[in-house]
């Protein structure tokens, strides 16, 4: 009994039947490397890639469609994040609005106005003066 031969590979860019030895492979499909593009500005793609609902996009464009941007500092955020309410942050934008301090994953804070936020420091021990003890303190008047 003779085998049937392998039906030919067909590229998921243009279609076409891939007939030389150097092609992808990437979302369960063939490419020609010249077809491994990204679906909005058409670029070539490298071995680093995002797919979403199946389409193939370069960072740049995954980012402007999909990704979300800090609210302190507007730029993109590709890691982690810190989330207070609606607002996503770097980590390292999470800080009080006061007094610029880093507010670490765990610790206590305040988001006012929806987008501000404010260390919530608990009490300090009664050896502080009153007038330090203002300086340090983050009281919120609403």
């Amino acid at each position: 009994m003779e085998e049937s031969p392998e039906p030919p590979l067909v590229c998921a860019g243009c279609l076409n039947t891939i007939d030389v030895d150097e092609f992808l492979q990437a979302l369960h499909s063939e490419w020609h490397i010249e077809c491994f593009r990204c679906s909005v500005c058409h670029t070539l793609l490298s071995t680093w890639y995002f797919e979403k609902d199946g389409k193939l996009l370069c960072r740049r464009d995954y980012l402007s469609k999909y990704g979300s941007a800090c609210q302190q500092c507007s730029q993109m955020i590709t890691g982690l994040v810190m989330v207070a309410g609606d607002h996503k942050f770097h980590p390292e934008c999470f800080c009080c609005s006061n007094c610029s301090g880093f507010i670490g994953d765990g610790e206590s804070y305040a988001l006012v106005e929806r987008s501000k936020l404010f260390w919530w420091v608990l009490p300090t021990p009664p050896s502080l003066s009153f007038k330090t003890f203002f300086k340090i303190m983050h009281i919120l008047f609403l």
